[in-house]
C-alpha cells in the first residue's frame, strides 16, 4: 500500500509540472523505476560484516620521529640484513622468513604492490604479501626495510613482505669546495726561503 501511494505521489507531481502526455508517461515510468529499486532494496540481503581474516589494504602510517613511514603489519625486531646479501645468495634463504634492508631501486607504478633492490646487476622483488598492501609508488631511491618469507618460483625468488617501513634516503654530499681551497692557496702563496 505504502509503494502503491508513493508511485501515485510520483506520478502526480511529475504530471502537474507539464500537462503534455509525453511528460505523463515519462512520470510513470520514473514511478515505476523507483518503485523497482525499492523492491529491489527491501528483498537484497545484508551484507556480512567482514572477518578479521578479510583485512582491508592497511594505509601507510605516520613519518615518525625519525622519518620512517610504516606499511602492513609490524616489523620485528630481529636484525635486518642487507638485501645485497640475500641478492648474491638467495637458495641460501629459500623458505625462511627474514628482514631485508636496503635502497629501493624501483616501485610498481601502477598499485605501489612490489618493489625491487638491485645488487651487481642482480634484483631482488619484494612483493606485499595478498595484495594486503602497497606503497608509495614514487619511493625509488628511498631506503627500506621490509620482512617475509622468501620463496622460489621457478627461477626467480623473492621476498612475500608482511611488512615494510621506508625512509627518503639521505641527500648525497657535494664534495667540500672547501677542501681542495687550502690546497690551491698552498700553491699560490710565495715560499719563505
Amino acid at each position: 500500500m505504502l509503494r502503491f501511494s508513493f508511485a501515485l505521489v510520483t506520478v502526480a507531481l511529475f504530471a502537474g509540472c507539464s500537462g503534455s502526455p509525453d511528460t505523463a508517461d515519462a512520470a510513470a515510468m520514473d514511478a515505476a523505476a523507483v518503485e523497482a529499486k525499492v523492491d529491489t532494496a527491501v528483498e537484497a540481503p545484508e551484507e556480512a560484516p567482514a572477518s578479521e581474516d578479510s583485512a582491508a589494504p592497511a594505509e601507510a602510517t605516520q613519518p615518525s620521529a625519525d622519518g620512517w613511514v610504516s606499511y602492513g603489519g609490524a616489523l620485528s625486531d630481529k636484525e635486518a640484513m642487507a638485501a645485497s646479501a640475500v641478492i648474491s645468495a638467495p637458495d641460501q634463504f629459500v623458505g625462511k622468513n627474514i628482514k631485508v634492508a636496503g635502497e629501493i631501486s624501483a616501485v610498481c607504478k601502477s598499485m605501489g604492490c612490489w618493489l625491487t633492490f638491485q645488487h651487481e646487476g642482480q634484483e631482488l622483488t619484494v612483493n606485499m604479501a595478498d595484495h594486503a598492501f602497497s606503497v608509495d609508488k614514487e619511493s625509488a631511491g628511498y631506503l627500506c626495510e621490509a620482512e617475509g618469507e622468501v620463496v622460489r618460483q621457478g627461477e626467480l625468488v623473492s621476498l612475500t613482505a608482511t611488512a615494510v617501513r621506508m625512509k627518503k634516503g639521505e641527500e648525497k654530499a657535494a664534495p667540500e669546495e672547501e677542501k681542495a681551497a687550502p690546497a690551491e692557496e698552498a700553491a699560490s702563496e710565495p715560499t719563505k726561503g
